[in-house]
């Protein structure tokens, strides 16, 4: 399942029991018994008799599977998730399809949000290093083109939830940021941008001309800071000079959040700051490097 060009959907989507059975169980291998107990856990099965409602659950499940296209949406390949269920005493015994032991396949099937699996495939049919994906095409990927009108509910509700997925089940090396017209907090937003091998292109960065680790009160001592910080790097107390320095980095400064990390280029620097309301704030400074 190399193919970058290829995409995996499903024929009906799979529910939120659905994908908690698919993490619960072992899918290593196609065969995979399960004690009647754990799954109406699952299943959060509570009508009597239970077994004949767990049934209707299971049907429906078995109903679902996974279509394969190319990037024209020609199809390539459907097969079913589960090929067969039996029940025996206190156990139900289930045979996976062998296409579901692909280690991509896995991970789509053991993803908990909804639409965490339509992203992964984004971040890895794509070659670029930083993905822009536009609002249109966000709306798109998750399925709310008549909801959510506030870009705050979307992250909120699904980004965040969708991105964690990625990191932790997805063991993807990204961060996203938004994309937005101007640095103010009531600025549109354009949509996100996707980084990849986040945390190894931070590891293999050129080190910092200057670094400081410090509690600061408050966001005004911050951006005192920064203010002499640059005054002493550039060697240039003219007012000219710190005025533009300064009146692009009051915004940025008086809109950064808790546990947020603010990126700042100004001519020969880029600016770092890692800023904590109640701990140590790291700062580090940059000497850019010019084009040949």
């Amino acid at each position: 399942m190399e193919n970058k060009n290829i995409f995996i959907e499903f024929s009906k989507k799979l529910s939120k029991k659905e994908r908690d059975f698919l993490r619960s169980v072992d899918i290593n291998s196609s065969s995979v018994t399960v004690h009647l107990e754990t799954l109406y856990k699952i299943f959060e099965v509570k009508e009597e008799p239970k077994i004949m409602e767990l049934e209707k659950l299971l049907f429906k499940f078995f109903s679902k599977n996974i279509v394969i296209t190319d990037s024209n949406l020609n199809l390539k390949k459907r097969f079913n998730i589960l090929n067969s269920y039996f029940f025996e005493k206190d156990y139900v015994s289930f045979e996976f399809s062998s296409h579901i032991l692909d280690e991509k396949i896995k991970k789509i099937l053991k993803f908990k949000e909804r639409y965490s699996y339509r992203f992964y495939q984004e971040i890895l049919n794509s070659e670029k290093n930083i993905l822009n994906i536009s609002m249109n095409s966000l709306r798109d990927l998750l399925d709310i083109q008549e909801t959510y009108d506030r870009f705050y509910d979307i992250e909120k509700n699904l980004l965040k939830p969708i991105f964690k997925d990625l990191i932790t089940i997805g063991e993807l090396d990204i961060e996203y940021e938004k994309n937005k017209v101007g640095e103010y907090k009531s600025a549109k937003i354009l949509g996100i941008k996707i980084v990849k091998d986040y945390k190894s292109s931070e590891t293999n960065a050129v080190k910092p001309i200057f670094s400081l680790t410090k509690t600061f009160k408050n966001l005004f001592e911050l951006h005192s800071e920064l203010m002499e910080i640059y005054k002493k790097l550039k060697g240039d107390t003219s007012y000219i000079s710190n005025y533009h320095f300064n009146s692009k980095l009051l915004v940025k400064i008086y809109n950064i959040k808790n546990d947020e990390t603010l990126i700042y280029t100004y001519k020969e620097f880029t600016f770092k700051i890692l800023y904590r309301k109640d701990l140590p704030t790291v700062i580090e400074i940059f000497e850019n490097v010019k084009d040949e």
